[in-house]
């Protein structure tokens, strides 16, 4: 099953295939810590057997002592980038005017999301039809309850594009998942994405099937 939680941009491949177009936000914090510092002294005693001292981190005296010291300091920083996402709104297509033709927009992803769906019920209306009128085309996938597989996938995209055509609305089975996704559109300002064939066979009908939209110019 193609991954249907979309995202925005996942209805992107999607409706560019029946577009007739191949188509193709974050917090981030830094922080580090460093440091460097001391200071140094040097005393010095001339006789023999004398000692020399110092904090230079471990100077040595002849006949005398070494002594270690010498450190601090402690620098963090850290930045912080904050992304604001907005919400793309859209307006559906007013009935009529009907075009199926192949369009030749291709959207920037700024321009697909996942908002309120046009076509969701007419979709939902045509995959119930299929299902209630053609009881002997499903079987009933063992440990799912509820779910109704068709014996022929291609067979039930293609009744349920065929139903939603006669919505006069445009709609095919998306190429890259043709046997669990459809494409609907009005004309070729604005198509939606619907994956109506869950991963295991069942045919969807919740409104978990719509996967997103694009706006084309």
């Amino acid at each position: 099953m193609a991954a249907a939680a979309v995202v925005l941009g996942a209805c992107a491949a999607a409706c560019n295939s029946l577009i007739g177009v191949d188509r193709i936000g974050i917090t981030d914090g830094l922080g580090g810590t460093g440091g460097s510092g001391g200071h140094s002294s040097t005393t010095t005693t001339s006789p023999a057997g004398g000692a020399s001292g110092g904090s230079t981190g471990g100077t040595t005296a002849s006949g005398g002592a070494t002594a270690l010291g010498g450190s601090g300091g402690t620098t963090t920083s850290s930045t912080t980038t904050t992304t604001t996402t907005t919400t793309l709104l859209h307006e559906c297509p007013a009935p009529g005017g009907q075009d199926c033709t192949p369009g030749s927009g291709n959207p920037a992803p700024a321009d697909c999301g996942d908002g309120t769906s046009c076509f969701l019920s007419a979709v939902q209306q045509s995959v119930n039809a299929t299902l209630a009128g053609n009881p002997t085309q499903f079987y009933q996938v063992p440990d799912h309850s509820n779910c109704l597989a068709p014996y022929d996938p291609v067979w039930f995209m293609d009744t349920v594009v065929a139903a939603l055509q006669s919505k006069n609305l445009c709609a095919r089975r998306d190429p890259p998942d043709s046997q669990e996704e459809v494409t609907v559109k009005l004309n070729n300002a604005y198509a939606e994405n619907f994956d109506i064939v869950a991963s295991w066979g069942c045919a969807r009908t919740g409104s978990g099937i719509y996967t997103g939209f694009c706006l084309y110019p």
